[in-house]
C-alpha cells in the first residue's frame, strides 16, 4: 500500500523533536546510514528458511551460554 504526501507527513509530524533532526539529516543526505545489526538481519533475511531456524536457534544457544 503506498501512501500520499499527507500520510507521510502525519507521521513525520508526530516524530519526537529528536527524530525529526534525525529524519532531516537522511533527507539531507539522501540516505539512511545502516548500523551492523540492520544490516546482519538483511543478510539473514536472504537465507532460506531452514538456514534461518537454525541460525535463530544457534544464537539462541549462543545468549544463554
Amino acid at each position: 500500500m503506498q501512501m500520499d504526501a499527507g500520510q507521510v507527513w502525519t507521521r513525520v509530524t508526530a516524530l519526537p523533536l529528536a527524530q525529526k533532526r534525525e529524519l532531516l539529516e537522511w533527507m539531507g543526505a539522501d540516505a539512511r546510514p545502516l548500523r551492523p545489526v540492520d544490516r546482519a538481519w538483511g543478510m539473514y533475511r536472504q537465507l532460506p528458511a531452514v538456514l534461518r531456524d537454525k541460525m535463530k536457534n544457534d544464537l539462541r544457544d549462543l545468549m544463554e551460554s
